[in-house]
């Protein structure tokens, strides 16, 4: 697979965070963790835009995958069924991020993460979801123009936005799956 077509990666983030960070809105765990908020916009916030961009969307998902998925899944997925292996190295992302709300959202998106990986045999397909991810979630946090996201019909649509895109690109990415198994 080409760049071109990694480029997919860049809207399955988009869509997966938009509908996570909706899905974990609407069920209202930041209200039940109430540090959560304060430690994540304590760090999010603590720099200028153009760094936080560049941590957020480049720098942190590189070493991120680097570790979880490129050492700790591949690694584990020559020991293990490939199945296994997404879901103990998305779990460990998960407790890596050191929260209740964050490991709910990094188990499932590193599920996404792992695949992609796997798909593409590329830790470039995971980096890129990963930052492109990371840096939509960043913007629609930062400006203020996003504000209505609070009320919860507007989470409601993000949600189902979010993981019908999910699901549509999924769906386009398994004609390769069905190739790669294929080999």
């Amino acid at each position: 697979m080409g760049f071109k077509q990694l480029l997919i990666m860049v809207p399955l983030g988009i869509c997966a965070s938009l509908g996570l960070n909706c899905f974990i809105s609407i069920l209202r765990l930041t209200e039940l963790f109430p540090s959560y908020t304060e430690e994540v916009y304590e760090v999010l916030f603590s720099n200028t835009l153009s760094v936080g961009l560049s941590m957020y969307g480049f720098v942190i998902p590189g070493i991120e995958e680097l570790l979880f998925r490129w050492i700790l899944f591949d690694k584990l997925s020559g020991f293990v069924p490939v199945k296994t292996a997404g879901i103990i190295s998305s779990a460990v992302f998960g407790i890596y991020h050191r929260n209740t709300v964050q490991f709910l959202y990094s188990f499932v998106f590193g599920l996404l993460l792992a695949y992609c990986f796997w798909l593409f045999n590329s830790i470039l397909a995971s980096w890129l979801l990963h930052g492109s991810a990371n840096i939509f979630i960043y913007l629609i946090s930062s400006l203020e123009a996003f504000s209505f996201m609070g009320n919860v019909l507007w989470q409601a649509a993000g949600m189902v936005a979010g993981f019908a895109g999910t699901y549509m690109i999924l769906r386009f990415l398994m004609r390769f799956e069905r190739r790669r198994v294929a080999f």
